[in-house]
C-alpha cells in the first residue's frame, strides 16, 4: 500500500491500532462509511487525472481490506462465528 496516498482519517486508524483491540462492529461500520466515500470518489472518477484517482480508490480499498482482515482474523470473532453456527 502507498501510505502517502491515505487520507488523514485512513492514517490515524492505522498508527491508532498499532497496539488497540477493536471491536469488531465498530470495524465494520469504519469499512461501511469508507466504501461509500469510495463510491462517490468512484463516481465522480476524472479521466484527465484517471492514474491519480485511481490510485486513490485502490489504496481505499486496501485499507477496507486490511479492516476486514483484522476482523476476520480477531480470535473474539471467530469464537462468535462459532457460536453463531449452533442458531
Amino acid at each position: 500500500m502507498e501510505i502517502n496516498r491515505l487520507l488523514a482519517d485512513e492514517l490515524n486508524y492505522e498508527v491508532m491500532i498499532k497496539d488497540l483491540e477493536l471491536d469488531p462492529l465498530s470495524e465494520l461500520s469504519v469499512c461501511s462509511a469508507k466504501l461509500d466515500e469510495l463510491v462517490g470518489y468512484a463516481k465522480m472518477f476524472d479521466n484527465a487525472n484517471a492514474d491519480n484517482e485511481y490510485k486513490k480508490i485502490k489504496v481505499g480499498l486496501l485499507h477496507v481490506n486490511d479492516h476486514l482482515e483484522k476482523v476476520a482474523a480477531d480470535p473474539m470473532t471467530e469464537r462468535k462465528k462459532q457460536h453463531l453456527q449452533f442458531y
